[in-house]
């Protein structure tokens, strides 16, 4: 559909062509199938953690935020079958990817994204950084970079 003439954004048949698009699709992994089955009861959100995380440290390394950020969560609607999958009646799509953020408020830049990946099965085998007891822990993980550094931070709730 989205290589489609009639119904497809012509961004993605300027990008590449469908044929290279459905080979590399077919052929690209970011997992290791091979420590699956050990990273997983500590992180459901371990096939894809190390390239979100380059992904996020690539998020701060060229840019300087502004002195005000803004720290909210963000729900990425998703219908499809994923282990961590959260309900939030309150928000619009109601079921999908919870991703906590630190924006910059006058750039508008995404600054720092964290994934809700829910209660891993073996808490004591997630990777640092991945299960938060309390709010206070999240929030503290999040700012931790501008802290002491004259930055004002804005939060909901």
């Amino acid at each position: 559909m989205c290589f489609s003439a009639t119904y497809g954004p012509p961004i993605f048949r300027a990008a590449m062509g469908e044929r290279r698009f459905l080979t590399l699709l077919a052929n690209i992994s970011f997992d290791d199938p091979a420590e699956r089955a050990q990273r997983r009861p500590g992180d459901k959100f371990s096939p894809m953690r190390d390239v979100f995380s380059s992904f996020d440290d690539n998020l701060r390394r060229h840019v300087t935020p502004s002195e005000c950020l803004t720290l909210g969560e963000s729900l990425i609607k998703f219908r499809g079958r994923c282990p961590f999958r959260v309900y939030m009646p309150q928000k619009p799509g109601r079921y999908g990817i919870l991703v906590r953020t630190v924006a910059d408020a006058q750039n508008r830049y995404l600054w720092k994204a964290w994934v809700y990946a829910g209660a891993p099965a073996q808490p004591e085998a997630a990777p640092p950084d991945t299960v938060f007891s309390k709010v206070d822990d999240l929030v503290n993980f999040m700012v931790k970079d501008v802290v002491r550094s004259g930055r004002n931070v804005t939060m909901d709730r």
